[in-house]
């Protein structure tokens, strides 16, 4: 199910760019990333305390689905469209490095981080979410409106 909510999510996320641009949905949904990835830590402890209708799975399901539909309109396609857009063609390679080095550092430390800390791990990524609000909020300029060359260019200024 999660998996069909982010392709579905996918198909919207390039008209999404088109209206808002792409630092805007950067921005907004990290935000719903972090609350989705700290509401399925809370729930999932609450589920382990207090048994009830509200902690239940479903409900992390849907936190879970809300991660996957922010995700596939925000880190997903618009970063690729982002890095083709500002990077040479060097740094977007190193882009390609950096993001399947980081792919193999989670698929590497994830199932021990769930073992060790169950939901918590939710939690932790939930941080790292933190902090990459913040560095679009501070570091990402917006490309919407601009040429290609100016967008080349955006951050050899000044």
């Amino acid at each position: 199910m999660v998996n069909y909510v982010g392709a579905v999510s996918c198909i919207f996320s390039f008209f999404l760019m088109r209206w808002f641009g792409r630092r805007t949905l950067m921005i907004f949904f990290m935000i719903i990333i972090i609350v989705a990835l700290f509401g399925v830590t809370i729930f999932a402890e609450l589920l382990t305390t207090v048994p009830s209708a509200l902690a239940s799975g479903v409900t992390q399901v849907l936190f879970l689905c809300l991660f996957s539909a922010s995700f596939q309109n925000s880190l997903g396609p618009v970063f690729w469209c982002y890095a083709s857009e500002t990077c040479t063609n060097k740094g977007l390679s190193l882009c390609v490095i950096m993001n399947w080095a980081g792919s193999l550092v989670i698929n590497i430390t994830l199932p021990f981080m769930f073992s060790a800390i169950g939901a918590w791990g939710f939690a932790i990524y939930g941080l790292v979410a933190v902090a990459g609000f913040f560095f679009f909020l501070i570091f990402m300029k917006e490309t919407k409106g601009l040429s290609m060359d100016q967008c080349k260019q955006i951050y050899n200024e000044p």
